[in-house]
C-alpha cells in the first residue's frame, strides 16, 4: 500500500491547465524526486499534495481520501511541505521556528498565544530540540533565523517540516 498517493490530479487555473491528470505513487521508505522545466508544474503538483492548492482527482495519505483536507490536518499524517522562498519567523530565534512547528501539531490554534505567554516545556521541546540534533542545528539554535546564512534557513524550514 502507498504511503502517498495521486490518481488523476489535475490543477487549473483559468484556462491554463498546470497540472494535468498526474498519477504517482509513493511507498513508505522511498524517495522520488520531481524534474522537469520551468513552468511544468511541479509547484502546483506539491501544492496540490500538501493541500494548499485544491485538485480534481484524488490525493490519498496512508489510503486515507484527504483531498479535501487542509494543510494542517494532512501534517497530522505527516504531509508538511517547504517552499522556494524562505518562509522563516526572522525575528524568533531557530529554536523558536522549530517550536512553532512543533506547538501547531500539538496544540493547532492555541501555539502562538503559548509562545508569547510562556516557556515551553515537555513534548514540543522535546521534538524541537531533537529535530535541531538531528539536522545538526544544535550550534545556532538560540540565533535569530534571520541572521542564519540561506543553506542554513533552508534546514531550519527542513526541521520545521519534521517537527510538525
Amino acid at each position: 500500500m502507498p504511503l502517498l498517493e495521486a490518481r488523476d490530479v489535475t490543477v487549473r487555473y483559468a484556462g491554463l491547465v498546470a497540472a494535468d491528470r498526474v498519477s504517482l505513487s509513493v511507498a513508505a521508505g522511498e524517495l522520488v524526486g520531481l524534474i522537469g522545466p520551468n513552468g511544468a508544474g511541479k509547484t502546483t503538483l506539491l501544492g496540490a499534495l500538501s493541500g494548499f492548492v485544491r485538485p480534481r482527482g484524488h490525493v490519498f495519505i496512508d489510503d486515507r481520501d484527504v483531498t479535501g483536507w487542509e494543510p494542517e490536518k494532512r501534517a497530522s499524517l505527516g504531509m508538511a511541505r517547504t517552499f522556494q522562498r524562505l518562509e522563516l519567523f526572522a525575528t524568533m530565534t531557530v529554536f523558536d521556528n522549530l517550536l512553532v512547528a512543533a506547538e501547531a501539531n500539538f496544540a493547532e490554534a492555541e501555539f502562538i498565544l503559548d509562545l508569547l505567554g510562556r516557556r515551553h516545556r515537555g513534548r514540543t521541546a522535546e521534538v524541537a530540540r531533537t529535530v535541531l540534533e538531528r539536522l545538526g542545528l544544535r550550534e545556532v539554535a538560540r540565533r535569530l533565523a534571520g541572521d542564519v546564512p540561506i543553506a542554513v534557513g533552508r534546514l531550519v524550514e527542513i526541521s520545521r517540516a519534521l517537527g510538525t
